[in-house]
């Protein structure tokens, strides 16, 4: 019974798997009937490669370093030493001019200056013998001038002296006499009445004082005996009592002395005191003579300064035959001066006769023929003759003018790449030297031409041209590197788009590969499934871009990303399934 109900058990699961199976086919069955097939979109794969960006424009070759030969004198040619393709060095020949008519100047100028020499040596010997005379005159008028006014400075010294010591000494001497004699008449009238009376006060004041100091004495002495005041006070007291004892003593002495009159011996000494003031007053009223002779001292010292003030100036008026030598040799000297000058530009001139290259190049074109006559090319009026044009042809110039849109992206020093059709399969490489301030345009209209058309600004691109490739006049087609950058990881700049103002890509995400048909769906004859690729939208950021690709960050390398991004529209899904009732 039991493996009944084991076998029964095991045949519903093989039924229930069946069934299963089979209603898996009609799903997928019916899924194939109805499946429509979408067009798979093309595919960019990140790379890392070389991005190169260039300005690409046509210009003119240009010699880099372009010299007109001209003569600085004008002339005859006598020979010509090179000819159109000739390479030249600085300082080789070019053109020998006739020399003739400037050697005969020379000649001439040249015997000019030896007579001019001639004539500054002998003015410079009169001019010197003129200043050395001179020069003596003036310096012993000088020194007689500054003796005769050292005298006059002494007598008027003296003079003023004398004054004043004889006005003084007799004053003096007067006032001296008056005294004495007024001390005699002192002396011989006796005391006077005053002179008593003054005497006796004197006396009255310090009998006074004494009292008072005694009074001051007793009065502490007796404060001392008590013990009220110590004993330096009382000592104080008595030295003060004593000093006005010692007053009253030389008051009452004095006060003697006048009541008994001067003595004969005084009266003696001041008659004889008037006798000597008599006397000095005699012999200063004698010394007032000399103060005369002092004067007329001083007037003989004024007279001799008058003298030598004249000489002095007599001896200066000798500079002006001084001056005039003087500008004699002035003139000889500046004569000599102006010779030499047109000596040596004669000189010059006879050395510019011989045309030699100012520099290292080529000769492109030759303008004279020997036996031509050419004027000078450094004259006022004239501009002169170009003999040959030389230029440097190992660097050249190839001037392009770039478009105002792409003349902001070219920079001073930026690489080039120049090609010629003289040389398709060879590649120059040359570097930006210098970009034009101003437009083409801007030129013509300041010159007076008209404005138009496209702005464009001119460039000066230098080329090593070292085996002589390049050419004055060729057409050249130049691309100037504005920006390169090595080893970055692009993508074809249709497979960027923008959406929003950001740069935006169709990242891949995943894909189905196509399968193969199977012995199921051929039996229900359909078509095999065909790949399906599922995108997500990415926000990126783009770097340095090129006509085909532009550099971008956000992604990795072999990221696979929609390649028509920028101009893809999602396109309608067709359907493939016959429908029913069609073969």
């Amino acid at each position: 019974m039991s493996r009944i109900r084991l076998f029964i058990k095991r045949r519903k699961r093989a039924l229930l798997i069946v069934v299963l199976l089979l209603t898996a086919g009609g799903v997928a069955a019916l899924r194939v009937r109805r499946a429509k097939v979408a067009i798979p979109s093309p595919i960019a794969t990140v790379t890392r490669r070389d991005l190169v960006l260039k300005v690409t424009e046509t210009g003119i070759i240009q010699p880099t370093v372009k010299v007109d030969v001209k003569s600085k004198v004008g002339g005859k040619i006598l020979r010509l030493a090179v000819q159109e393709g000739d390479e030249v060095k600085a300082g080789d020949l070019i053109a020998v001019l006739d020399r003739d008519e400037i050697q005969a100047r020379y000649d001439q100028v040249a015997a000019q200056l030896r007579a001019a020499q001639a004539r500054a040596a002998g003015a410079d010997v009169s001019q010197r013998l003129q200043r050395s005379e001179t020069s003596t005159a003036v310096r012993e008028a000088q020194a007689n001038l500054a003796a005769a006014k050292s005298r006059l400075e002494s007598a008027r010294k003296a003079l003023a002296m004398q004054t004043l010591l004889s006005t003084s000494s007799v004053e003096q001497a007067k006032a001296n006499l008056q005294a004495a004699e007024a001390r005699l008449e002192e002396l011989r009238a006796g005391p006077r009445p005053q002179e008593v009376a003054q005497a006796e006060e004197t006396l009255r004041q310090a009998q006074y004082a004494e009292a008072d100091a005694k009074r001051q004495y007793d009065r502490k002495n007796n404060l001392l005996k008590k013990g009220f005041v110590p004993a330096a006070d009382v000592d104080a007291a008595r030295t003060q009592w004593e000093i006005a004892r010692s007053r009253t003593q030389s008051a009452q002495k004095q006060l003697d002395l006048v009541k008994a009159g001067p003595r004969a011996e005084e009266i003696r000494a001041a008659e004889a005191q008037v006798s000597l003031q008599r006397a000095a007053v005699a012999a200063a009223e004698a010394e007032e003579a000399q103060a005369a002779i002092r004067q007329e001292d001083a007037r003989q010292a004024e007279a001799a300064v008058r003298q030598c003030e004249a000489a002095l100036a007599a001896a200066k008026a000798g500079r002006l035959q001084e001056d005039i030598r003087t500008t004699d040799y002035k003139q000889a000297v500046a004569s000599v001066a102006q010779l030499r000058s047109t000596l040596k530009e004669l000189e010059t001139q006879l050395s510019d006769t011989v045309v030699r290259s100012p520099g290292s190049g080529t000769v492109i074109r030759r303008y004279i023929e020997q036996g031509e006559l050419i004027t000078s090319g450094v004259s006022s009026f004239s501009s002169g003759m170009t003999i040959c044009t030389v230029a440097d042809l190992s660097q050249m110039l190839v001037i392009p003018e770039i478009n105002e849109v792409d003349v902001a992206k070219v920079r001073v020093g930026q690489p080039v790449e120049v090609t010629v059709d003289a040389a398709p399969n060879r590649l120059f490489h040359g570097v930006v030297a210098a970009i034009a301030p101003a437009s083409t345009q801007a030129l013509d209209a300041a010159a007076g031409a008209g404005q138009g058309g496209v702005i464009k600004f001119r460039v000066k691109v230098r080329v090593a041209n070292p085996d002589r490739i390049l050419r004055p006049g060729m057409s050249a087609n130049v691309s100037i590197i504005t920006a390169s950058k090595r080893g970055c990881l692009c993508l074809p700049v249709d497979a960027v788009g923008e959406k929003r103002g950001r740069k935006v890509v169709d990242l891949l995400v995943a894909s189905t590969p196509a399968r193969k048909a199977s012995w199921w769906t051929r039996l229900l004859r359909r078509k095999p499934t065909p790949a399906r690729q599922t995108f997500r939208e990415r926000v990126i950021k783009t770097g340095l871009e090129t006509e085909t690709h532009v550099e971008v960050f956000g992604l990795k390398l072999n990221d696979k990303v929609r390649a028509n991004k920028r101009t893809f529209v999602p396109r309608k899904q067709i359907d493939l399934t016959p429908r029913e009732g069609s073969s």
